[in-house]
């Protein structure tokens, strides 16, 4: 049972992480908000089941109101990074780990896009989008530092499940 909650424990710890007051630049604080992104692509690819939509959305939601944001901001985004990771572990399948982490790169710049489209529209202007263009770049090294901490987790969740099953349970 409580290997089922590790996902949505490991998306409310990089929330927390991204709407914590660090006195950071803008440039930090977009890298920061890219952390919740980076978990709900990773197990919205690897067991979707375990981290549902309402849940990435209402930890989006409270991510918004924490920091003060539009409404509805950072759920889009993480909901768009949820959509693109089903889609891109569908195009990729079995393919080479550099195949999976090609794609996910054009999939992370593909959202840090999203986000600047989306600032743009909600403020109605152009707006300068080095910051998430950084933040994305950022998101793309991080990715595997991050996998290789949640693959532990995902392999425990994996044994447990497999033993239960050998058992017959």
């Amino acid at each position: 049972m409580i290997l089922q909650v590790l996902p949505a424990l490991t998306l409310v710890i990089a929330a927390l992480a991204a709407v914590l007051p660090f006195g950071a630049g803008e440039a930090l604080r977009a890298c920061l908000s890219f952390m919740p992104v980076i978990i709900v692509h990773y197990w919205s690819a690897r067991r979707p089941r375990l981290l549902p939509v309402t849940l990435i959305f209402a930890i989006g939601i409270a991510i918004d109101v924490l920091t003060h944001g539009p409404v509805g901001f950072w759920a889009l985004i993480m909901l768009a990074a949820a959509a693109f990771a089903k889609i891109e572990d569908a195009l990729t399948g079995q393919s080479t780990a550099a195949g999976r982490a090609a794609v996910y790169s054009i999939t992370m710049l593909a959202i840090a896009g999203f986000a600047w489209g989306v600032s743009s529209f909600y403020t109605g202007q152009v707006i300068d989008g080095q910051a998430l263009l950084f933040a994305g770049l950022i998101a793309i090294g991080l990715y595997p530092v991050i996998a290789m901490l949640l693959m532990p987790l995902d392999r425990l969740g994996a044994s447990t499940r497999s033993t239960m099953f050998a058992r017959g349970g």
